[in-house]
């Protein structure tokens, strides 16, 4: 059972659209509220799909990205030796 409301929600989530990015707390609040309605799972295969790490240490999207295929997305990482 959750308190959370639809209202907080778009209260918390509006602001960083328009903004572009959210900050770190309207991020929290959206991933708890994800959670509280059920799954995460959408969320997280949208962001591997989606989003990299460039070599600048910044976040590159869709076809920024070395690798990036429209079918396949990003490539797997190489693991860490």
């Amino acid at each position: 059972n959750t308190t959370m409301t639809m209202l907080d929600f778009t209260l918390r989530y509006s602001p960083g659209i328009l903004r572009g990015y959210p900050t770190e707390e309207e991020a929290l609040f959206v991933g708890a509220w994800t959670c509280a309605m059920g799954s995460s799972g959408c969320d997280l295969a949208y962001c591997a799909y989606s989003f990299c790490k460039l070599p600048n240490n910044k976040i590159g999207k869709y076809d920024e990205c070395p690798g990036w295929d429209p079918i396949k997305g990003m490539p797997i990482p190489k693991a860490a030796p």
